[in-house]
């Protein structure tokens, strides 16, 4: 039971009572068929009304109702044993497809790298572009074999005073802590002239809660290709007038190190009215042509720009005397996902 903005405590909820959608008629008599259908709407009345009751105050009742998700799926995993012989189990067909859904969802879509938010390996620090840290598995394959429109890896961007890219990536929402006491914990646990940051662009990128603007010091961050193009198309849109610099990573994977500091080529873009003015190609010395920017300007299937959504990894730029301090005690705490 977390405090706002981190506050996950009813997420589960939510998922548990559309399972009163799926729910078989298993039970004999239409009492007890009833029963499973009135406890599942039970609990959607009272998280409704909770939500529309305390809409920004910690979910401290989603305890009771936990326990009402609780009887319900346990309702459905141990119904009558007086079954009805004429009841008819699902169809095989129909058995292996959804197995074959479940599967694909749960496993393939993070192997592959097709998708990281609305993933199920939330909490699972699992990085998905730039390399994998599982311990058995890949991630990320549709970046590494360099398949169309994953086909353009990863990049890391160095600055931009968009208004709309900034209000969603990367999502530095350390002031929207609560209470402000949660700060001056996080200062006690990890001090330093860098302080605690906290990310979550779960929150800008989903919820459309915009992160605050912080004028004093841009936070670079990295990202695959695919994303920079939904991120900079947005701000097109949005934006009359902004710049970006961006940095084009060689390869498709690497260490912390190669996502701090690799470079195959870095790109000064600028937009006036909303369209681009200007674009340079800082290593190569010569302004872009539009095979340079195929990155930002391919045509992404539909399909592709509603189910592939990926999270900014960021990066922090610590001062180089707490950097050698941290470095000679504990190795860097890299969080990915959400």
């Amino acid at each position: 039971l977390t405090p706002p903005p981190n506050d996950i405590s009813p997420f589960a909820l939510k998922c548990a009572v559309r399972l009163i959608f799926f729910t078989q008629a298993r039970p004999i008599n239409k009492w007890s068929y009833i029963r499973s259908f009135l406890l599942g709407a039970t609990m959607l009345f009272s998280l409704l009304t909770f939500f529309f009751l305390f809409p920004n105050q910690p979910k401290r009742w989603a305890l009771p109702l936990y326990l009402l998700a609780a009887a319900y799926i346990s309702f459905l995993l141990f119904p009558d044993k007086k079954i009805s012989s004429k009841t008819k189990p699902n169809p095989k067909i129909l058995q292996i497809c959804s197995a074959l859904i479940a599967y694909t969802y749960a496993f393939l879509t993070i192997i592959l790298g097709f998708a990281e938010q609305g993933t199920p390996n939330m909490f699972a620090n699992l990085q998905i572009h730039g390399g994998s840290n599982h311990f058995l598995f890949p991630t990320g394959l549709l970046f590494h074999a360099r398949i169309w429109p994953y086909s353009h890896g990863v990049v890391r961007i160095e600055y931009t005073n968009s208004y709309t890219m900034n209000s969603i990536y990367p999502a530095d929402m350390t002031t929207y802590l609560q209470p402000p006491s949660s700060i001056h914990l996080l200062q006690t646990i990890a001090p330093g002239n860098s302080g605690p940051v906290y990310f979550n662009p779960g929150f800008t990128r989903v919820l459309g809660l915009p992160a605050p603007q912080n004028s004093q010091q841009f936070i670079r961050y990295t990202l695959p290709a695919i994303e920079l193009q939904r991120l900079f198309q947005e701000a097109l849109i949005a934006d009359a007038d902004f710049n970006i610099t961006y940095t084009i990573l060689p390869g498709t994977s690497g260490n912390e190190h190669w996502r701090v500091s690799a470079q195959k080529e870095r790109i000064s873009l600028s937009v006036h009215d909303h369209f681009i003015s200007s674009c340079f190609l800082q290593f190569a010395q010569r302004a872009c042509t539009t095979s340079d920017l195929a990155h930002l300007t391919d045509h992404i299937p539909w399909f592709v720009r509603k189910l592939s959504l990926y999270h900014p990894y960021p990066i922090i730029d610590l001062p180089k005397e707490e950097e050698k301090e941290r470095s000679s005690s504990f190795d860097h705490i890299r969080c990915f996902g959400p």
